[in-house]
């Protein structure tokens, strides 16, 4: 106890609580005062990919029987992260919410998933003059409401831009970055490594604070603080790189294909 006693007492502790504190206080305040929010997550897969320079030029690849280069499936997880309704009609007419292409790909088919209800209407559509977008509608996105849209497309690029102008949402639809694969979010040897990580901290932080009677002479206070902030940093970022690869769209949009 007398170990624990000399970890804590240092003024720097009650300075880190104080910190500590206001951040979480900060970050409380931001979450209560923010309005509509739309958000996206991605996930593509290369369905075909055509070496143009490796296979001759009598051989064609085909789509419903359009002749395409490559074939790309993506999803897009869209929804309403924010603490206010989000109405359709907010939605500029002129600049309308798209998912766009480069102008040379070709949208071959786009459907929407699932909805977390139906009333909110969302339908998707590629006009021909714009074959190159994909037009987002809605009639509106309470808090947490959104939907899976599923698009194939032969672009080079894996994801498209999202783009569109919301009235009141200046920055318009967020990107929350790729989907990971919930079954195995990375490679089992680097979860393993991440793990040990992880353990190993929390042996070093307990080490630092019940340290035996025995070894106080050995280890000074010094080390034992050294010991134990290096200790929780190991603890800290695998829980870090945990809480970053976390499943962050609403619940009622998981689907099948999403967590293969």
């Amino acid at each position: 106890m007398n170990i624990l006693r000399d970890i804590l007492n240092p003024g720097w502790v009650s300075s880190a609580i104080g910190i500590l504190g206001l951040l979480i206080a900060l970050i409380l305040y931001r979450a209560s005062v923010i309005g509509a929010r739309p958000v996206y997550q991605r996930r593509s897969l290369r369905l075909i990919g055509k070496n143009e320079q490796a296979l001759p030029k009598d051989v064609e690849i085909r789509f419903n029987g359009q002749v395409v280069d490559r074939l790309t499936k993506n999803y897009i997880v869209l929804w309403n992260s924010g603490k206010k309704l989000l109405r359709g009609t907010d939605i500029v007419c002129e600049d309308p919410l798209r998912c766009e292409f480069a102008h040379d790909a070709r949208i071959l088919d786009a459907r929407v998933v699932i909805t977390t209800r139906p009333t909110n209407k969302f339908t998707v559509g590629w006009p021909s003059e714009t074959a190159h977008s994909v037009i987002i509608m809605f009639d509106y996105l309470d808090p947490g409401d959104g939907a899976v849209l599923e698009i194939l497309h032969t672009d080079r690029k894996a994801y498209p831009d999202i783009r569109g102008t919301i009235r009141g949402v200046p920055k318009g639809c967020l990107d929350w970055g790729r989907i990971q694969a919930h079954s195995t979010p990375f490679p089992l040897h680097r979860r393993r490594a991440v793990n040990t990580m992880f353990f190993a901290g929390v042996l070093a932080l307990a080490f630092s604070i019940w340290l035996p009677e025995s070894a106080n002479k050995t280890f000074s206070v010094g080390f034992r603080r050294s010991l134990g902030a290096l200790g929780l940093l190991y603890a800290a970022l695998p829980l870090a790189y945990y809480w970053l690869v976390r499943r962050r769209y609403p619940r009622g949009l998981k689907v099948q294909e999403l967590e293969e």
